[in-house]
């Protein structure tokens, strides 16, 4: 597990991780508040379907930072 708290570090080991494996998968799971059984399923179905999952809670500073995360994993999903 690795715990990345920006996104400029999220992009930088995302990026490693596509230049040893182009193919990887990456599932995203997003929370704005408390943890419920809707986000349960959403790892469930992450794990069994992603090589990597990026998880992102309310810790955040901002949910705009949470926003963010989710733009770089989208760019690098659309680099496939």
């Amino acid at each position: 597990m690795h715990i990345i708290k920006a996104s400029k570090d999220l992009s930088n080991y995302l990026n490693s991780i596509r230049t040893d494996n182009p193919k990887v998968t990456i599932g995203f799971v997003p929370t704005m508040g408390a943890l419920h059984a809707g986000h349960a399923s959403l790892i469930e179905a992450s794990v069994t379907k992603s090589d990597i999952i990026g998880f992102c809670n309310h810790s955040f500073k901002t949910v705009f930072e949470c926003l963010k995360l989710l733009q770089i994993l989208i760019k690098l999903i659309n680099l496939l």
